[in-house]
C-alpha cells in the first residue's frame, strides 16, 4: 500500500488544479465503497475513474453515493470508514490521472 501524499506538497497541487477535493453535500454518516464480499475498495493509491462511487453518505437510513469528479488516483483518505460528516467536510483527495506527487 502507498503512502500519503507528502503534507507540503498538497496545497502547492491544489493550487495549480492537480488535485480534486471530495467533499461532503450533507450531513450523515460516511462509508467507503465496498466490494460483494463487504471488504472496502477505497484505499491510498488506488486508481478511480470519473463517476465511480467512491462512498456513501447515509441519512435517515437512506445512502446518498459519493462519486469521483474525475479520473486519477487517491492520495488522501482524511475521513475513516463509518464516520460522522458534516456538510462541506473533506472525505477525500484524488489527483489527476498523468500527475505525480513526487
Amino acid at each position: 500500500m502507498e503512502s500519503a501524499a507528502p503534507i507540503e506538497v498538497v496545497p502547492k497541487m491544489l493550487a495549480k488544479g492537480l488535485i480534486c477535493e471530495i467533499r461532503s453535500e450533507m450531513v450523515g454518516t460516511f462509508t467507503w465503497a465496498k466490494a460483494e464480499d463487504g471488504k472496502p475498495i477505497i484505499y491510498l493509491g488506488r486508481t478511480v475513474k470519473k463517476d465511480e462511487i467512491v462512498g456513501f453518505i447515509t441519512a435517515l437510513r437512506i445512502p446518498t453515493p459519493i462519486l469521483s469528479s474525475i479520473d486519477g488516483k487517491i492520495v488522501g483518505l482524511p475521513i475513516m470508514d463509518n464516520c460522522p460528516v458534516q456538510y462541506g467536510e473533506l472525505l477525500m483527495l484524488i489527483e489527476k490521472k498523468g500527475n505525480s506527487l513526487v
